[in-house]
């Protein structure tokens, strides 16, 4: 009995400390690249060693689990691991499986040169074989996929259920349009393939040079 007892206690500090350093598994994607060119990402360990995380433009990074302090996921640059945090994430509560989207910040002295947006990455956040779409457009966007018509506010998301009208190919129509003159107007058009067990991701946005409504897609794959 004494020797359980002993076991135990010398196990419990183990334990406790797994306790005390939740994980989130995470996924990135950079929208769009700050001037640095940081093209890698690194996340401390409570032990202080550290975690790789990718870093691409043109679709989401493989999963990795990261530490949470204080419901937050601290991102360092690798080749600087004393400066100041590249981009800090704030984790809601009970999320366990997170999309990690970096925006350039607005560039001042105090602030990490990225701004984060966190997406629930989970099948409850994006449908199985279906979509996300997250508009960062300033004015309300028009969206419709197949069958489903949605329409977004600035700063909202929403998740579609794979579209049922598609054609032989799999392929369902994409629209997205905005309002111009107190019209609405389609602004894009286009046929976008929705295979099983693939998630779209479609983010709408201000075109840098002309201001207008523009849309990126991309596929997601093995939530």
């Amino acid at each position: 009995m004494k020797l359980a007892f002993l076991l135990i206690s010398l196990l419990l500090p183990t334990a406790l400390l797994a306790q005390e350093t939740p994980m989130v598994q995470i996924r990135t994607l950079c929208f769009e690249r700050d001037p640095s060119g940081l093209d890698k990402l690194s996340v401390a360990k409570p032990d202080l060693s550290l975690i790789e995380v990718g870093f691409p433009e043109s679709f989401p990074s493989a999963k990795v689990k990261v530490p949470l302090i204080e419901g937050k996921v601290i991102f360092r640059d690798p080749k600087n691991l004393t400066g100041p945090p590249v981009a800090v994430a704030k984790i809601p509560s009970g999320l366990k499986n997170a999309l990690v989207m970096f925006f350039p910040g607005a560039g001042a002295e105090d602030e990490p040169i990225y701004k984060t947006v966190v997406i629930d990455a989970s099948l409850e956040g994006i449908p199985e074989d279906g979509a996300l779409v997250m508009n960062i457009y300033p004015q309300d966007v028009r969206v419709v996929i197949g069958e489903h018509r949605v329409l977004l506010p600035s700063g909202k998301s929403a998740g579609l259920a794979r579209p049922k009208q598609r054609n032989d190919y799999n392929m369902a129509a994409v629209v997205f349009q905005a309002q111009i003159e107190n019209e609405w107007k389609t602004v894009a058009e286009t046929l976008v393939r929705f295979p099983p067990e693939q998630q779209q991701f479609f983010v709408s946005y201000p075109d840098s040079r002309t201001k207008r409504l523009a849309f990126r897609s991309y596929q997601i794959d093995g939530l």
